[in-house]
């Protein structure tokens, strides 16, 4: 049903008013390309697959309506930056999204996940954005070498991990991926904006930006932090360096002193700002 156009036509402007509850958007799903609409002036093409759940909530709610919080503070920072770091790009939510708003940013997108890289891949050269979006089939740590990553097995898994056991338990498969430091991957385009989404190893990510911190680098950072994350590992990197913690809540950015996680199985969105 999800497939007809009529039936599309009809549910698509409900979705997008927040009149269609996320219970049932998620069941219907999103075959094939489509345009998601950022407003007048800025738009993407998306290829969607059949359990894409990415590709749903694009097609359903638009492009704000995957972590709307974020994408609200995130934007002005995208607008004005030269080189934007996704990490755990996924399918390329964020990546399109930066090059779609800005016609002048560079975009490193990290994705080890091999299905999801083809898929990220896919959607970057459809848009014709290869040379502004450079991606990377590889995972973002502490050191440069390999790993071992817990892989679900959906068809394009959200919640790949460098946990052994998989994140929060779920069923999955190790596989051998290579690591990269970020401060050796981007020595020479140092990020003004960074997205971490890699499932509780978010510490481990900025450790590997210690040379870039070393240089004078301070670039914006939004990132997850679940119940039972690094939160204190986080600070001890983030509060020597001088930044700010930000909630990223759906009424706009909270100040707080510490990340400080809530409600278990569930992640916050945070924000790090340079003070200084």
């Amino acid at each position: 049903m999800a497939g007809n156009p009529v039936f599309r036509a009809f549910v698509r402007p409900l979705s997008r008013a927040g009149l269609l509850p996320s219970a049932l958007y998620r069941r219907f799903p999103v075959e094939g390309e489509f345009q998601t609409i950022i407003n007048d002036n800025h738009s993407f093409m998306y290829c969607s697959a059949y359990e894409d759940a990415i590709g749903r909530g694009l097609f359903w709610r638009g492009a704000g309506g995957l972590e709307p919080e974020t994408i609200a503070y995130i934007t002005p920072f995208l607008k004005n930056a030269a080189v934007f770091a996704d990490i755990g790009a996924n399918t390329g939510h964020f990546a399109l999204y930066a090059c779609a708003v800005n016609p002048y940013i560079t975009v490193h997108a990290f994705e080890p996940v091999a299905r999801n890289f083809e898929h990220l891949r896919r959607n970057v050269a459809r848009n014709g954005w290869a040379r502004r979006c450079q991606i990377h089939p590889c995972a973002v740590g502490a050191e440069n070498g390999r790993a071992m990553l817990h892989v679900p097995r959906d068809a394009l898994p959200s919640s790949a991990s460098l946990h052994a056991g998989g994140f929060q338990n779920l069923a999955g498969d190790l596989t051998d991926v290579d690591v990269v430091r970020l401060d050796s991957a981007l020595a020479h385009t140092p990020p003004d904006v960074v997205k971490i989404d890699v499932e509780g190893f978010e510490h481990l990510v900025l450790q590997g930006m210690a040379g870039l911190f070393a240089a004078g680098h301070r670039p914006h950072i939004v990132f997850e932090c679940h119940a039972g994350g690094p939160a204190r590992e986080i600070m001890e990197i983030l509060d020597p360096l001088g930044y700010g913690y930000y909630h990223l809540s759906r009424q706009g950015p909270v100040a707080f002193k510490a990340i400080a996680p809530q409600n278990a199985g569930r992640a916050w969105n945070w924000a790090a700002v340079p003070q200084t």
